[in-house]
């Protein structure tokens, strides 16, 4: 991993590790902390890096990093993987990262309560 995504990883984990995002879904613990959940990937789509991720159920709610979209550098996606391929859809684009993360969990959070 090249030290550029290592230094966002760390900066996303150290600033969102005090956001709480634990629920209860069939008596078993279906998120951890935001540090938790946000990790780096080799996927891409539409030119963002994923780099973090939350799994509910069939769908993940993923955020993305555009370092060269300065109008949008961070996006949140629902995703499914189907036939080992990624299918992302309904896409919130940002130019802030908290605000970016927070919809990303925001997201997450609303998925599971639906369940």
């Amino acid at each position: 991993m090249s030290e550029y995504k290592e230094n966002l990883i760390k900066r996303l984990r150290d600033k969102y590790k005090a956001y709480d995002i634990t629920g209860n879904h069939n008596s078993g613990l279906i998120f951890k902390e935001a540090a938790d959940v946000i990790e780096a990937s080799e996927r891409i789509n539409q030119g963002y890096q994923i780099v973090g991720s939350i799994p509910v159920g069939e769908t993940e709610y993923v955020l993305g990093y555009n370092e060269h979209n300065k109008c949008a550098t961070w996006v949140t996606w629902a995703c499914v993987k189907r036939n080992n391929e990624y299918s992302y859809y309904a896409g919130n684009y940002h130019s802030d990262m908290k605000v970016a993360t927070l919809d990303m969990i925001d997201r997450a959070k609303n998925s599971l309560k639906g369940m």
